[in-house]
C-alpha cells in the first residue's frame, strides 16, 4: 500500500498530529534505550548493531519532529 505525499505546507488531522507525537515519545525512547545498553556492551559487534539502531532512531526523531514543525505543531523541538 502506498502513501501519498503531504504536500508541502499541509496541516496534519488531529489523529495524524497524535500518531506523530506518540511516534515521537517512541523514537526518543528507542534512541535513549540503544545509547544506554551500547555504552553498557562488551561485545563490539553487539555494540555496533546497538549503535546503528540508534542511528536509525535519531533520523526518525529529526523527521518527525520537522513534520510537526513544518506543520506548525511543534514551536521548539526539544534535542536528543
Amino acid at each position: 500500500m502506498a502513501f501519498a505525499q503531504r504536500p508541502p505546507g499541509a496541516s496534519l488531522s488531529a489523529l495524524e498530529k497524535y500518531y506523530a507525537e506518540e511516534q515521537l515519545k517512541a523514537e526518543r525512547l528507542c534512541l535513549t534505550k540503544c545509547n544506554t545498553y551500547a555504552n553498557q556492551l562488551q561485545d563490539v559487534q553487539l555494540r555496533s548493531v546497538i549503535q546503528n539502531l540508534g542511528q536509525q532512531c535519531q533520523q526518525h526523531v529529526q523527521t518527525l519532529t520537522n513534520l510537526l514543525q513544518q506543520s506548525g505543531l511543534l514551536a521548539c523541538a526539544k534535542a536528543v
